[in-house]
């Protein structure tokens, strides 16, 4: 670390804890069109957040996803990844007009 340099503490408050107290299991659905538009939905007991989700950067290094047993300690690797993904609130939906 350059001593000249001055960084803010992170706060874990500044981050939205809101998922910790979700029960366990589904929390909404990816539903792809006909065209390919893609959409993520978050779904609750009273409400549902329609989110769009869009092709991101190609990946510049090798990355895995893998499935997490955080019970038993233990990870599978699932596949390599080639491309992200982007996740962003839908506000045509949010905000009709």
């Amino acid at each position: 670390t350059d001593p000249g340099v001055s960084r803010p503490p992170v706060l874990t408050t500044a981050f939205d804890n809101a998922l910790v107290s979700s029960k366990p299991g589904k929390i909404g659905k990816l539903v792809v069109y006909a065209s390919g538009k893609t959409k993520l939905v978050f779904q609750g007991d009273d409400f549902e957040i329609p989110m769009n989700v869009t092709e991101g950067l190609s990946c510049s290094f090798y990355q895995q996803i893998v499935a997490v047993d955080s019970g038993a300690g233990k990870f599978k690797p699932l596949g390599h990844v080639a491309k992200s993904i982007v996740v962003t609130p839908d506000l045509k939906a949010a905000f009709p007009s």
